[in-house]
């Protein structure tokens, strides 16, 4: 989650759509100008710590800080924070509520939703510290279980707010030049992107983990999605 004062956006970060990718990228719009080589510098240092420790300064914008957190402003902390979570942690002045979420370009990530799917069961099965379940159960089991339909389902409540869909979006299939569109259309000149590629896991195409019964949840959980950004199984 990103907030630049200076550029006058909001990143939403889903799950499993290139989303660390894009927030490192636009992080450094979030912050002094003149600090910028020097988050350059960091971020190459921390190659493996994607979640590094760089201040928040109020008058340029909110930098979520991963689990490293950030004392200026912790109730922005979390990585995938929904359009209500970020209007709340915000605050309660109405007119900064106005002046920021309504008057900000909003920008996220989307991602072909059965490809998606067998991206977050990979990355669960990595995780060292989750369940004996999550590591071991199979693909079906996986797509068919209530936390995962809930996990989905929070992905859309940071694609859209109050069910509209009026946001600048990032396609993960064609992440480069929407990023380049993005970036014109806020304001920033930029030609070369330099895209870091953060975990990646190399598998099968995902039309291959799938049988007609997991096609369908799939299709029905994310089907105003999927009719609205057009993607076919």
């Amino acid at each position: 989650m990103l907030i630049s004062h200076t550029h006058k956006f909001i990143y939403l970060k889903p799950m499993k759509v290139a989303g660390t990718t894009t927030e490192v990228f636009f992080k450094k719009y979030c912050i002094d100008p003149n600090k910028i080589p020097l988050f350059e510098k960091q971020l190459q240092q921390n190659k493996l710590d994607i979640d590094f420790h760089f201040p928040s300064e109020p008058q340029y914008g909110i930098i979520n800080n991963g689990h490293n957190g950030d004392i200026t402003y912790p109730q922005f902390n979390k990585p995938h924070m929904t359009c209500e979570e970020i209007i709340r942690a915000i605050g309660d002045d109405d007119r900064l509520r106005e002046e920021i979420w309504e008057e900000y370009i909003k920008i996220t990530n989307v991602r072909n939703p059965w490809d998606l799917l067998v991206s977050m069961w990979h990355w669960e099965k990595r995780k060292k510290n989750n369940s004996i379940w999550a590591q071991k159960v199979d693909f079906k089991e996986y797509a068919k279980h209530h936390w995962i339909i809930s996990n989905l389902k929070k992905n859309q409540k940071i694609w859209a707010y109050q069910d509209k869909y009026n946001f600048e979006y990032i396609r993960f299939e064609n992440l480069e030049e929407d990023i380049l569109k993005v970036c014109k259309k806020i304001g920033i000149n930029v030609t070369n992107l330099h895209l870091g590629n953060f975990k990646k896991i190399n598998r099968k195409p995902y039309q291959e983990y799938y049988d007609e019964e997991t096609k369908k949840i799939v299709g029905e959980v994310y089907k105003k999605e999927i009719d609205l950004f057009k993607y076919k199984f």
